[in-house]
């Protein structure tokens, strides 16, 4: 099963992101509408850490995959905006922990 990122919370499940593998974004139940997912750098700046990128969940569905453009060792910020739906942060951010962190 490929890594997993949940878009409301940023936490990750199922493995690490690794560069040039697939991982899916995830919603929690499908909406009537698309959600778009867009990278960006710590400085809120385009920064194309996944590819497509933007990336959209389309209406009806819960997930859309995706694939890591480069490593992401424990400590990185990986930022992105999601349009479409409401999240539970104003900063939408993975922080990449070595396992059982």
């Amino acid at each position: 099963m490929a890594p997993q990122v949940d878009v409301s919370t940023g936490k990750v499940s199922f493995g690490t992101l690794e560069s040039g593998e697939p991982f899916e974004f995830t919603i929690t139940s499908a909406i009537s509408n698309d959600v778009t997912l867009t990278a960006l750098d710590s400085n809120l700046e385009p920064y194309e850490w996944f590819t497509s990128d933007p990336a959209t969940i389309t209406a009806g569905s819960t997930s859309v995959t995706v694939e890591a453009t480069e490593p992401s060792p424990p400590g990185s910020w990986l930022t992105y905006s999601v349009k479409g739906i409401n999240v539970t942060t104003t900063n939408p951010h993975l922080i990449i922990v070595t396992d059982g962190d």
